[in-house]
């Protein structure tokens, strides 16, 4: 449902409908990681929208589920 890039370009994440979002290169769009509520404790249903920081630390999700998300982002 939605994609956007880490301020510094590096990363984007990707919201869908399966509840998930996932992080990918965004130089080589290689798949990075999956975001989801049986390993994370994330949406519970389809995720809409994504935030990243102005630094690019944190990346807010909101999804079907009312639930807003803020996740630390590692990426080298």
């Amino acid at each position: 449902y939605s994609i956007e890039f880490q301020p510094n370009g590096k990363v984007f994440a990707t919201a869908s409908r399966d509840k998930t979002v996932k992080l990918w290169d965004g130089s080589e769009m290689k798949f990075l990681l999956r975001i989801e509520k049986d390993i994370f404790g994330g949406h519970s249903h389809s995720v809409n929208t994504l935030l990243w920081s102005r630094d690019g630390a944190k990346l807010a999700t909101g999804g079907d589920d009312r639930n807003l998300y803020i996740w630390d982002v590692k990426t080298s």
